[in-house]
C-alpha cells in the first residue's frame, strides 16, 4: 500500500485544492500516470502516480487539503484500503456520501434547511442562503430557489483562490511597507534600435527581456535592492532572479527568470515566453513563481505612460515600465523626435532611503539610454 498525498510544490505552499481526479477510484494506474489536478495560490498542475497500483481515492474533488495529507492510496490487487478516520462534513476532505439535507445557520431567523445542490450553487454564485425564499417541501431551499435569488440580485462573482491570494498580497504590501515611488523620463531611442538590431533574421527579443537584463546589471551593482524581507531581517540572496508580472485569466502572476546574469538576452526572452505561456494556461511548474528578488511590471502595451507599481512582498522594490512614445525632445543642443519612456520605481522606505533609490533608478536610466552593452549578445 502506497499513500497518495498532497505534494508540497513550493517553499510557501501549505495547502492545495484537489481540483479533480484524473483517474477513477478502483482503476489500475501506472507509475507516472497523472492522478489529480492541484490548484495552489500560484499554479494549476498535475500530481502523478509514484508506482503502479489500484487507485483508492479518499479526498473529494474540490476539497482543500494540507500538504502531505493523504488523498488516496495505491493498492495491490486484493488489498483493502485502511478504514477512514471520522471527519465532519464541513471539512469536505473524505469521500463520504453527504447527508440528503444540509443545514445553513447564517439565517438570523434560525436554522434553515437547504439541499446539498442548493448550498453548492449558493457558494458558486456568492448567494447568502438567509436571503433565499424556500419553495421545497418542509421549507427547504432548492437549487432553483438559489438560481432565482441570483437573477434578482444580478451577477455576483466570488473570489477564486488565485484572486484571493492576489488580494491578500496587495493588502499585505500596502499594510506592511512604507512605499515610495520615484518616476523619471528617459531617452529610449538606443533601446529601440538595440532591440531591432538584435532581431536579425529572427524575431527580436521582447522589451521585457531587455529590461530583465538591465535590471539584473543594476542589481549586481546595488545588492541592497536584490533582497527580500524575512520578519525583521533582510536577506540578500547570491542569485539574481527577476520576476516579470504577467496578466493571466486567473489574475496577475509574476514568473521568475533565475540566474539572469549568465543568460543572453535572447535566452531570457525565450524563457519569459515559456513562463508566460504556462502562467496564462494555468500550467506553471514548481519554481516558476518562486525565488524572485525583484519584479518588473510593464504596462506600456496598454498605452500607460506612468503608474505606481505595488511592491511584490517580501521583495524590497519593483520597477514599472510605461509605453515608449516618439515625441520632440532636447538632444545634443537641438530639438528632434526621440523615443521617450517613463520608469517608476516603488521601494520600501523602511529599509531603503530615498537617495540610494534615486541612484538606483538613475543607473537604470543610464543603461536604458546606453543599452549598447547588450549588443554583443547574439546567442
Amino acid at each position: 500500500m502506497i499513500r497518495v498525498v498532497m505534494p508540497k510544490l513550493g517553499l510557501t505552499m501549505s495547502e492545495g485544492v484537489l481540483v479533480n481526479w484524473l483517474a477513477e477510484s478502483g482503476s489500475r494506474v501506472e507509475k507516472g500516470q497523472p492522478l489529480f489536478e492541484i490548484e495552489t495560490d500560484k499554479m494549476l498542475t498535475e500530481a502523478t502516480a509514484e508506482a503502479d497500483g489500484i487507485l483508492h481515492t479518499v479526498a473529494v474533488a474540490g476539497s482543500t487539503v494540507a500538504v502531505l495529507e493523504v488523498v488516496g492510496y495505491l493498492l495491490d490487487p486484493g488489498e483493502e484500503p485502511p478504514s477512514p478516520e471520522p471527519v465532519t462534513h464541513e471539512t469536505g476532505n473524505l469521500a463520504e456520501t453527504p447527508p440528503p439535507i444540509s443545514v445553513d445557520e447564517r439565517s438570523p431567523a434560525g436554522r434553515r434547511l437547504a439541499s446539498p445542490a442548493a448550498k453548492r450553487r449558493a457558494r458558486e454564485l456568492g448567494i447568502d442562503l438567509s436571503q433565499v425564499t424556500p419553495s421545497g417541501n418542509d421549507g427547504r431551499i432548492t437549487e432553483a430557489d438559489v438560481e432565482s435569488a441570483a437573477e434578482r440580485t444580478g451577477e455576483v462573482h466570488k473570489m477564486d483562490r488565485t484572486r484571493q491570494m492576489i488580494a491578500d498580497r496587495l493588502l499585505a504590501s500596502s499594510r506592511e511597507s512604507a512605499a515610495v515611488t520615484l518616476t523619471t523620463e528617459v531617452d529610449a531611442t538606443e533601446l529601440v534600435g538595440l532591440r531591432r538590431g538584435l532581431g536579425g533574421h529572427a524575431s527580436p527579443p521582447s522589451y521585457n527581456a531587455i529590461f530583465v537584463k538591465i535590471v539584473a546589471r543594476c542589481l549586481s551593482e546595488f545588492p541592497e535592492f536584490n533582497a527580500w524581507r524575512e520578519g525583521d531581517e533582510i536577506r540578500l540572496p547570491r542569485e539574481i532572479a527577476v520576476a516579470v508580472a504577467v496578466d493571466t485569466p486567473r489574475g496577475l502572476l509574476a514568473p521568475v527568470v533565475h540566474e539572469v546574469p549568465r543568460k543572453p538576452v535572447r535566452d531570457v526572452s525565450r524563457e519569459l515566453d515559456q513562463l508566460a505561456e504556462r502562467a496564462i494556461n494555468g500550467k506553471s511548474q514548481p519554481g516558476d513563481l518562486d525565488g524572485g528578488s525583484f519584479t518588473i511590471t510593464n504596462l506600456g502595451a496598454f498605452g500607460v505612460d506612468a503608474f505606481t507599481p505595488i511592491i511584490n512582498p517580501p521583495q524590497m522594490a519593483i520597477l514599472g515600465v510605461g509605453r515608449i512614445q516618439r515625441k520632440p525632445a532636447a538632444w545634443q543642443d537641438r530639438i528632434e523626435l526621440r523615443d521617450r519612456l517613463t520608469l517608476s520605481l516603488t521601494f520600501d522606505h523602511r529599509w531603503i532611503d530615498g537617495a540610494p533609490a534615486a541612484r538606483f533608478l538613475h543607473r537604470i536610466s543610464e543603461l536604458v539610454e546606453a543599452s549598447s552593452f547588450l549588443s554583443g549578445e547574439t546567442a
